[in-house]
């Protein structure tokens, strides 16, 4: 595993979410786009309004998906936490 990053205020940081067991939990299918555009837009309309943060780039795949974004007040990793927690919760219900 690799050594945590420190995460600083006002940068810009690329993220890279991994389904569990790199499993192909967003397979772009209708449904699960739906799904990913909503929680991504729910979640970062909150974070933006809240905390200012800017976001470039959100781009999603079978097993994985990419994000960049500027770290705004240092609430990246509780962004990243929201947005993986309502992905995964709506997925399961599915």
């Amino acid at each position: 595993m690799s050594e945590p990053r420190n995460l600083y205020p006002n940068t810009t940081v690329y993220a890279t979410c991994r389904c569990v067991h790199r499993s192909n939990r967003l397979v772009p299918t209708a449904v699960v786009q739906r799904v990913v555009d909503y929680c991504f837009a729910v979640v970062s309309t909150r974070y933006r309004d809240a905390w200012g943060m800017e976001f470039y780039e959100f781009e999603f795949l079978s097993t994985h998906y990419h994000l960049l974004a500027n770290n705004g007040c240092g609430k990246i990793t509780d962004f990243l936490q929201d947005l993986n927690a309502l992905i995964a919760r709506q997925l399961n219900a599915l």
